[in-house]
């Protein structure tokens, strides 16, 4: 996958001083002008028991993980002992004689990822420009135990810059604070001749770096839409969040995103998917984008692999994102209307009587239309139901509310009975029910019985809002649309 091996003399060296000193983590990233796709790293770290190792929680389809760009990996004690490297499954490496303390690794990371095929996209894994490099952490460092209080610094050419979330050193320059190790792991920077520009919305600091011709065109309303976005999940969700966090954005092939803790990394593509222009594609992205950091870096979820995949995608940030949009006025409801058509046409074009929102996650990349548009008219389907059963007193968003507040990082783990128990708890056994059943169940959701209860009518192929709609119908279809 790599077309050539590229090899450079690394000195172990480097860091033995640092090793010998300090009990947290140091890293050295070292980027050559004359050849940005080759990052070499230099780390002081404590194995975890005999082993190292990379963040394998990504969906990516590399047979042999992010390892597979890894090469020229040595290990040596604070003594200059050499230890043996042996490659293990998942890009972990164990060290055969090592016993104890700090060791001193170095290794070089190959910048292959943009050209090789990754499921859901290389802007969650590492890509170059003209401009510089993006590497997220899964994609790059490999860490021992868990640390706190890890130091990383860049070498870099002279009139390069780093965009980071983590915290910037006094001195020396292009040095940083990371807060753990899976702050390291699961992160993202730009480093290059970008623009980087600051915005401050609420209590939540974004750091962008703006890379390409599209991108910075549309500047201005990245950072518009980025603070419109904070500041709508803040007043509807009522959660304010504090945070540092880093938006990269640059011109790529393709239209999407990623969440990688505090960084969101967004490929602005030149032709945008299909039905949308530009601007509203980006506005769809930075929507489903910035809500994640409302829910997957502020709760704690259960890490059972693809369990939550249709809550956080679908039910989640799909939901949120259509109806911030539409609140907002980017589109209007005749519109609105018709995108939950195509989202329940999708769906439904994966039902096969076994599949369900539970089970679609395990294999997200060949279950996307379950997990994004599944997901999303699960909750459509469920606000429609708790606003007609509660006669408008009631929406699906105060359960996210109770989310965010119930099971906060650190906490409590989010799991799908903790979930329904929440749902219980606020809307009784009625709703409580028919969500266990849009999860588990392989049979239809019946979004468009759900609908008519707002007043809707579907014929045609088109979702409408019926000439026979009662008053209490349409004040529901209203306040809906308002909030």
């Amino acid at each position: 996958m790599i077309s050539a091996k590229m090899s450079v003399t690394l000195l172990f060296g480097v860091l033995s001083a640092l090793s010998q000193t300090t009990s947290a983590d140091e890293y050295v990233v070292t980027i050559k002008a004359d050849n940005p796709r080759l990052a070499l790293v230099s780390a002081a770290l404590e194995p975890e028991g005999a082993e190292i190792g990379m963040n394998e929680e990504g969906v990516h389809g590399l047979e042999n993980g992010w390892a597979t760009f890894v090469q020229n990996i040595e290990v040596a004690g604070a003594d200059g002992t050499t230890y043996a490297v042996e490659a293990q499954a998942d890009s972990r490496w164990s060290l055969p004689d090592y016993v104890a303390g700090p060791i001193n690794l170095t290794y070089e990371v190959v910048l292959g990822h943009d050209e090789v095929e990754i499921k859901f996209g290389d802007n969650g894994a590492a890509y170059a420009m003209p401009t510089g490099v993006m590497w997220a952490g899964r994609a790059l460092f490999i860490a021992g135990k868990p640390a706190r209080d890890i130091s990383i610094r860049f070498d870099l050419p002279d009139d390069w810059n780093v965009t980071t979330a983590w915290k910037e050193k006094a001195e020396p320059d292009r040095a940083f604070n990371v807060q753990n190790t899976e702050d390291l792991l699961n992160s993202a920077f730009f480093a290059g001749t970008h623009e980087q520009v600051d915005l401050i919305a609420g209590e939540v600091t974004l750091r962008l770096a703006l890379s390409g011709e599209n991108t910075l065109a549309m500047r201005d309303q990245i950072t518009d839409m980025t603070g419109l976005y904070l500041d709508y999940y803040e007043s509807a969700f009522r959660s304010p969040t504090k945070a540092s966090m880093v938006l990269i954005a640059s011109d790529r092939s393709y239209w999407g995103g990623e969440l990688m803790g505090r960084a969101i990394s967004l490929s602005i593509g030149g032709k945008p998917p299909p039905g949308y222009n530009p601007l509203s594609a980006l506005s769809h992205v930075i929507a489903h984008e910035i809500f994640h950091v409302f829910s997957l870096i502020r709760m704690e979820i259960s890490e059972d692999p693809g369990t939550f995949q249709w809550f956080a995608e679908g039910f989640g940030a799909e939901y949120a994102a259509w109806l911030a949009r539409l609140r907002l006025g980017q589109f209007d409801a005749e519109e609105f209307l018709a995108e939950l058509v195509t989202q329940r046409d999708k769906y439904q074009a994966q039902l096969d009587g076994t599949l369900t929102l539970e089970s679609a996650g395990k294999t997200k990349a060949e279950h996307y239309d379950m997990v994004y548009s599944g997901g999303f008219i699960a909750a459509m389907s469920l606000d429609f139901l708790i606003r007609s059963q509660s006669n408008g007193e009631k929406s699906l968003d105060d359960l996210w509310t109770y989310l965010l507040n119930h099971y906060p990082r650190g906490g409590e783990e989010l799991t799908i009975p903790g979930l329904l128990e929440a749902a219980l708890g606020l809307y009784g056994s009625g709703i409580a029910g028919e969500l266990e059943a849009y999860i588990t169940s392989p049979d239809p959701i019946p979004f468009m019985e759900n609908a008519a209860l707002m007043g809707l009518r579907f014929g045609d192929g088109i979702l409408t809002v019926s000439g026979n709609a009662s008053a209490s119908q349409k004040a529901l279809w209203e306040s809906f649309v308002t909030r």
